[in-house]
């Protein structure tokens, strides 16, 4: 019933019963209390509550889990980040990416994730924000993952610089990213001197780009100052 009037249809609720069944177990009023946490910060941040209501219904359809949090744990995460110096719109972003990822985070976690981008990319505060902003996997994977993640790159004669435009690479698993840069290898693409650009994306979005470099390998180059041969 409380789901049902928070607006989400049947057919979610459904689902829920086979992905995340705890939440069940929980008591309404703890699930109550986590939902009114996530609304009243976001409305605290800034949006308006039509943008919330229509948010909060796509979070939960997405990433039930986060009913398994407390409302402190919440709160905690979020005031983690404007210690950071993430302005609101700048929080309002993060939340909208990841399917709600930042509730299912520690301060310490968010912290240690943090140090090692910095220590790694040799940045200022401002820089590694804007970098969390552009891939907040910085802040969402663990040290561990990413160092895998980074190392498996180095491997390839990535260089760090490389990493940091397109930090969005570190999105990708080391089988992902060998597997792309053998493809784009294959058609002579030198991925060390080139962008990163060419490995990101989703697996529909790289094969798309792929075939665009393939078709330009393809296609024959016009000379329009050749002799055209002409039979007699």
């Amino acid at each position: 019933m409380f789901f049902q009037e928070l607006g989400l249809k049947n057919n979610i609720i459904t689902r829920f019963l086979t992905s995340t069944p705890s939440i069940f177990y929980n008591p309404v009023e703890k699930n109550k209390n986590v939902i009114e946490a996530i609304q009243r910060n976001y409305l605290n941040l800034g949006d308006s509550d039509a943008n919330m209501k229509v948010w909060i219904l796509k979070l939960l359809s997405q990433n039930p889990f986060i009913l398994l949090n407390t409302s402190t744990a919440i709160q905690e995460n979020l005031e983690f980040l404007q210690k950071n110096d993430f302005t609101d719109h700048e929080i309002l972003q993060l939340l909208s990416k990841f399917k709600g990822f930042i509730f299912q985070l520690t301060p310490t976690t968010m912290q240690k994730s943090m140090l090692f981008s910095r220590s790694v990319f040799k940045c200022s505060d401002q820089e590694l924000k804007q970098l969390v902003l552009k891939c907040p996997a910085l802040l969402y994977y663990s040290v561990p993952v990413l160092q895998e993640r980074l190392e498996g790159l180095l491997k390839e004669g990535i260089s760090i610089a490389q990493i940091r435009e397109t930090p969005m690479v570190l999105e990708l698993t080391t089988q992902i990213v060998q597997y792309r840069i053998k493809k784009l290898s294959a058609l002579g693409y030198d991925i060390k001197n080139g962008t990163l650009e060419s490995l990101n994306g989703t697996k529909k979005g790289f094969e798309a780009n792929y075939g665009k470099i393939q078709s330009k390998q393809e296609r024959p180059i016009f000379n329009p100052v050749a002799p055209i041969n002409i039979e007699d």
